[in-house]
């Protein structure tokens, strides 16, 4: 406060130096004065409104805070105001240009924001919607190539990341079934339709959630999952040329690939004994497919048949019980890797332009021996050639190679429906690549060759050497836009962008690789005579892709706003259009030298009977080629207007109209009428309000729709043209999608009952918000007679995908800055804390048998009364203690007849653990600063969630050598081992039904909650005055740790909660350099 009040009085010391100098200037007179407002840390302010005291002159400063004002007397007195900063009078007496700095009104919350809805700029304080806004400083704390993962952990958002959920973001939990989840991002006033990996967060100036309906819904039918909107830098007018560089390495640890527990390989050589034992690979030892028999069976059929001793055979298989894979997986299969970013931007301005260019370069070497490079140029400029007319223009290139290196270690299989074994070797004692079993016995695989077949053998550690598979990926972003004053008050703009977007991918099976080798010895017939012909002919494989995309977007809008006395009106309307065109084309040449850049022609129309299948089986060749263009248009009108009084009342409400060319046969069907309405009251303005520990209080109310569309949906009848028929080797088609006229928009309706507030002098600041979601018309599938012939593609069954579901959902959000200590030594501490849930209303329940609904909680099963991602289990009654069978429950009684309980458990009975996605998450960050250090620890927390842990299957064990759980040590193996473990009893024969029960019961379900440090970064800064003859204004080093592991978990096993089937990410470091020129 008195930092304040010094700054203030030596303002009017400045202004009354000023008086002496130009008394004799009195009567001057100026055609034009312009100027340029900020604030105290000398950032521009928009929307001050700046009028002439006692007349009617009056204008607003623009987003770089300028102004211009017309026919100024000397002696005239300018008033400016912002809510939340102190109003400024300043006599005017000379000059043309003035430069005025307003500081913030200690009476209300300290630092004043201002939100970007993509369609105009609102100051918080004066919204009614639900927003939150994250700045340079947040999004810059971490690292890494995307703009997204940076919200994780400073962001309401969640992220899941659990498998093949592939880092899901929602906002305020799920809006829908089956159609698109995904938040619309919106980067400088447009929807991104293009890959979000393309962004450099380099560039990135601020991001602004927008939760509710009142905030959202003038983004209309693509609201309902939430709206991200980012808004890059840019230039200002009249500021001095600004240079700032970012420079980052981030190494990563190799991954730990003991972290998930696994059988070992004794005890599956144990094992394979056991099995050979009682006969179970005669069947593999006679297969007409060869299949593929592992090292220790060989070892024992070859002791079996005489070939080798007991004495040899025992020697080999003791040196195959102390090998294992995950030994060589991390020794040779990763490296650790190395991201790079390197970004520079340079920015400024003049009385009539502001421009801003930027340059960033990304590149990552993955633990996977691939490369991923891009490069981003950025340029946007605004011109202001009158004082009524504003000129933007901006491009924004990002050009990127991927060059891909091993598959991911999962896709090491054996093949034919196995798994690797668990004691293959991967390298020998001096590292030479080994081959390993995969998709055919040995003994099939060396008498092919002899007969002339190619090498069949697999080295997995060379193989992708051989490939050569790589993206490439350009993508324009241009727009511009013109904004004119028609009136004081009352803008017009027009504004455009185009998007082209082109992704060309190569995947080049090389003429040694295994792909090609296996393919063309498939197709290879033997011919009578002992002679070969090559229906494939040798070389390599080549598969080329070309995505496309061609994005218009033109909006066309008017804002106004007026204050007059207490009032003060802002509003806009517009009309939007928007196409989106995507086409896809597939191509495959066989025979490719890369050397020459040829191809050679295959049959496709004839049927080869396969020599794997000892040609018993025949198939055409694959035919690669594939076209898909899609193309969608969109109409729009919209109205948006916020009402205020005093400051103290705000009343908003806006309306969208949406068209399609997806929706209805009729135009009258093609759209659909969104709104939503608000009202918020600043409770600490009113007159009677003398709280002295709650200076500001706000409260906020609104309601409203928004909504979502699934694009893979089409009103009319739609088909696809798939390629050769098998049988008649002629092109054909599949319906896509069946007649549904009747097809609407999914729409979401969001009640938000929010406060915002200030503690203790504006210590403490924050938020708390409660809201309600109701979804009708939500896309579901829906069982259609089966007379119709129509298979639905998504899910091979006779059914039809349209606006048949509901679904409720409800939660709080509270969000705390709390300003812990304020002198040299800084402390701060920000609480994010989220609780979200939903339920299904209305969804047509195919079946009452609860195999059907059985769930593990990955993908959505529609059940009402339950949430979209649920645990549904079998009850479990435990292990039988004279046998170690596992039990459940039929017709409320303790059973073993698996058969019955799968066939007979109707859903009401399955137990219904809890969700799988958390209840409630958030985080709570300290940032402590001295002297230009700075430190900030992050946690995360995620609580009232579960999952099923992977557990032993036998059947899957004997028959695919699935090894993926550590249990089998754990299991029955005696009378009172059921006191200590659930794990069943080893039985031969395997029951798949007993298996599919226990996998499938309570038994295996583990509660999710934990507490992670999730990240950390530290920092020093030097500012100009300990950086005396050098060329930096400012330079920063800073450290930046992520993964860093949990510190609190529920679940007594070793697994973390948010990797429980995947190989958790490694620990992370980083190191940087900012500086400012």
């Amino acid at each position: 406060m008195k930092s304040l009040y010094i700054n203030i009085l030596l303002t009017c010391c400045c202004l009354a130096l000023h008086l002496p100098a130009n008394a004799q200037s009195n009567s001057k007179n100026f055609d034009r004065l312009d100027g340029v407002v900020h604030d105290i840390n000398n950032k521009p302010l928009n929307e001050v409104q700046i009028h002439v005291k006692g007349k009617k002159a009056q204008t607003y400063s623009g987003t770089d805070g300028s102004f211009s004002l017309k026919n100024i007397h000397v002696s005239d007195t300018l008033i400016f105001a912002k809510p939340g900063y102190m109003h400024q009078e300043v006599v005017i007496y000379s000059g043309s240009f003035i430069n005025i700095r307003l500081w913030p009104d200690v009476q209300q919350v300290g630092e004043i924001k201002v939100v970007s809805t993509g369609y105009q700029t609102l100051a918080q304080e004066k919204a009614t919607g639900s927003f939150e806004q994250i700045n340079s400083s947040l999004i810059n704390r971490a690292t890494g190539t995307g703009v997204l993962s940076r919200l994780d952990g400073v962001s309401s958002i969640a992220f899941d990341k659990r498998i093949g959920q592939e880092n899901i973001l929602n906002i305020r939990g799920r809006s829908t079934l089956f159609a698109n989840s995904a938040p619309l991002i919106v980067v400088d006033n447009f929807p991104y339709n293009g890959d979000l990996s393309n962004l450099n967060p380099n560039d990135v100036e601020s991001i602004t959630i927008l939760k509710d309906a009142a905030a959202a819904s003038i983004w209309g039918v693509r609201a309902s999952n939430g709206v991200i909107v980012i808004t890059t830098k840019k230039g200002r007018k009249n500021q001095a040329l600004a240079v700032s560089f970012n420079a980052n390495a981030t190494m990563a640890a190799k991954p730990d690939m003991f972290y998930l527990p696994r059988m070992s390989s004794a005890d599956f050589v144990d094992m394979e004994n056991m099995l050979f034992s009682k006969g179970f690979y005669s069947d593999d030892e006679n297969s007409y497919l060869h299949a593929p028999i592992s090292p220790v069976v060989e070892t024992l059929i070859a002791q079996r048949d005489g070939t080798i001793s007991t004495a040899q055979a025992n020697e080999k298989i003791k040196a195959y019980k102390q090998q294992d894979v995950r030994k060589d997986l991390q020794k040779y299969w990763f490296r650790q890797s190395i991201n790079q970013q390197y970004a520079l931007n340079i920015s400024g301005g003049g009385e009539k332009s502001a421009f801003v260019f930027s340059a960033g370069y990304d590149h990552n070497l993955s633990a996977l021996s691939g490369t991923y490079e891009r490069l981003n140029l950025r340029s946007d400029n605004s011109f202001y050639p009158t004082e009524q007319l504003q000129i933007d223009v901006g491009a924004y290139l990002t050009n990127s190679k991927t060059i891909a290196g091993r598959d991911d270690y999962t896709s090491l299989i054996t093949g034919n429906s196995k798994s690797i074994y668990p004691y293959a070797s991967l390298a020998d004692a001096r590292e030479n690549a080994l081959p390993v079993l995969k998709d055919y016995r040995e003994s099939f695989k060396q008498d092919a060759e002899a007969k002339g077949f190619q090498n069949w053998d697999y080295y997995p550690l060379t193989d992708y050497q051989n490939n050569s598979n790589r993206t490439d990926l350009t993508d324009l972003l241009f727009n511009t836009g013109i904004t004119y004053r028609v009136l004081p008050g009352l803008k017009a703009e027009a504004k455009y962008q185009l998007e082209t977007a082109q992704t060309q991918g190569s995947q080049l099976y090389g003429k040694d690789s295994y792909f090609a080798r296996n393919l063309i010895n498939q197709y290879t017939q033997t011919n009578a005579n002992g002679s070969l012909t090559l229906p494939i002919p040798l070389g390599g494989i080549l598969q080329s892709s070309d995505n496309r995309l061609i994005s218009n977007s033109l909006r066309l809008q008017l804002n106004y706003k007026k204050d007059w006395g207490k009032n003060q009106l802002t509003a806009l309307a517009g009309y939007e259009y928007r196409t989106d065109q995507n086409r896809y084309r597939l191509s495959g040449d066989y025979g490719y030298n890369a050397d020459i850049q040829t191809s050679q022609q295959v049959d496709y129309k004839t049927s080869y009977f396969l020599s794997n299948y000892s040609y018993y089986i025949d198939n055409t060749i694959p035919y690669i080629n594939q076209f898909e263009t899609r193309r969608n248009y969109n109409l729009s009108y919209y109205a948006n207007a916020v009402y205020n009084y005093d400051s103290r009342y705000s009343l908003s409400l806006s309306a969208r109209k949406d068209e399609s060319n997806l929706f209805g046969v009729e135009s009258n069907q093609k759209g659909v009428p969104l709104y939503a309405g608000g009202a918020a009251w600043t409770v600490s303005k009113e007159g009677f309000y003398h709280i002295g520990w709650l200076p500001y209080l706000k409260f906020r109310l609104t309601y409203g729709y928004g909504g979502n569309v699934d694009n893979t949906l089409a009103a009319q009848t739609t088909i696809r043209y798939v390629g050769l028929s098998s049988l008649g080797k002629q092109t054909y088609a599949i319906v896509v999608n069946p007649p549904n006229p009747s097809l609407r928009w999914e729409k979401t309706g969001t009640l938000n009952i929010g406060t915002d507030f200030a503690l203790l002098q504006n210590r403490i600041t924050g938020s708390v918000d409660y809201y309600r979601k109701n979804g009708k018309d939500l896309i579901g599938f829906q069982p259609l007679d089966q007379t119709t012939g129509v298979l639905n593609p998504a899910t091979n069954l006779f059914q039809y995908k349209g606006n048949v579901a509901a679904m409720k959902g409800q939660g709080l959000e509270i969000n705390l800055h709390s300003n812990n200590l304020n002198g040299n030594f800084k402390w701060q501490t920000d609480l994010l804390f989220n609780h979200t849930s939903n339920n299904v209303t209305q969804y047509y329940q195919y079946s009452d048998n609860g195999a059907n609904f059985v769930a593990n909680g990955l993908s959505v099963t529609p059940i009402v009364g339950k949430p979209l991602y649920a645990i549904l289990t079998y009850k479990w009654a435990g292990l039988d203690p004279e046998t170690g069978d596992p039990q459940g429950y039929l017709d409320g009684k303790v059973s073993k007849d698996y058969a019955g309980i799968l066939n007979n458990t109707k859903v009401g009975d399955l137990q219904y653990s809890g969700p799988a996605v958390p209840q409630y998450y958030g985080n709570l960050r300290n940032t402590f600063n001295y002297k230009g250090f700075s430190l900030s620890v992050n946690f995360s927390y995620k609580l009232d969630y579960y999952f099923i842990r992977s557990a032993v299957s036998y059947t899957a064990l004997f028959n695919n050598w699935n090894t993926l759980s550590g249990d089998y040590a754990k299991r029955w193996q005696k009378p009172g081992d059921e006191k200590t473990t659930n794990v069943p009893s080893l039985t031969y024969p395997a029951n798949s039904q007993r298996d599919a029960f226990y996998n499938a019961s309570s038994a295996n379900v583990e509660k999710g909650d934990h507490i992670r440090l999730q990240d950390m970064t530290f920092g020093y800064d030097l500012d100009q005055r300990k950086l005396k003859g050098m060329p930096f204004k400012h330079l920063g080093l800073y450290v930046y740790a992520a993964n860093l592991g949990v510190v609190w978990k529920a679940t007594k096993t070793s697994l973390d909660p948010d990797y429980p089937y995947s190989v958790k990410p490694p620990r992370t470091i980083s190191l940087g350099i900012k500086a400012n020129f």
